[in-house]
């Protein structure tokens, strides 16, 4: 079976209308979703920052 991807540009207001258009069980879900997301970006972020070739220990 084929997949299609389709790639739109819209505008965070456009994201917004559409989001009101859900329902509660699926705004529910796409925050959680979003959470997710978050925590991962911020998880990387904090990876890059403390990544480091050389270890140190100081007594």
């Amino acid at each position: 079976m084929a997949t299609a991807s389709l790639k739109i540009r819209l505008g965070y207001n456009q994201v917004l209308d559409l989001i009101r258009q859900l329902s509660d069980e699926d705004k529910m879900k796409l925050s959680r979703e979003l959470k997710a997301e978050t925590r991962k970006i911020k998880l990387q972020h904090l990876l890059e920052v403390f990544k480091n070739d050389e270890i140190s220990l100081l007594i």
